[in-house]
């Protein structure tokens, strides 16, 4: 039996939240079951060479001190990043992917954040 999708609003979030729960306690007891799905991992996020980091970089136009913000690591790591001496660690590649992907998404998200980060400190 396949369910229909369902939009989830702030009107029924809290009924639907409970829903989840209860189908969640029947499959604890055992008096119902769930469906299963057998997922792959992802592969491991790409390397990047010095000049790829910089182009992604330029990209977005931010500074190295700006982009090393975004990536919430130091202006000296993604320094080392463009100039050849270090790689990014896989989370740090991972990110950079992302950024490819959806620099417009990556972008906006950072904006929202800084948003917040502003409204919680001044208000």
């Amino acid at each position: 039996m396949k369910k229909k999708k369902i939009k989830v609003t702030q009107d029924n979030f809290k009924d639907l939240f409970f829903e989840a729960v209860e189908e969640s306690v029947g499959h604890a007891k055992g008096k119902i079951s769930l469906k299963e799905e057998i997922l792959s991992l992802p592969e491991e996020p790409p390397l990047f060479s010095k000049n790829s980091i910089k182009k992604i970089r330029e990209n977005l136009h931010v500074s190295q001190p700006i982009f090393a913000r975004l990536l919430a690591v130091s202006s000296a790591t993604v320094r080392s990043w463009e100039q050849g001496e270090k790689e990014p660690s896989s989370p740090a590649r991972k990110l950079l992917q992302i950024v490819i992907a959806y620099p417009i998404f990556f972008l906006g998200w950072v904006k929202n954040l800084i948003k917040r980060s502003i409204e919680l400190k001044y208000f």
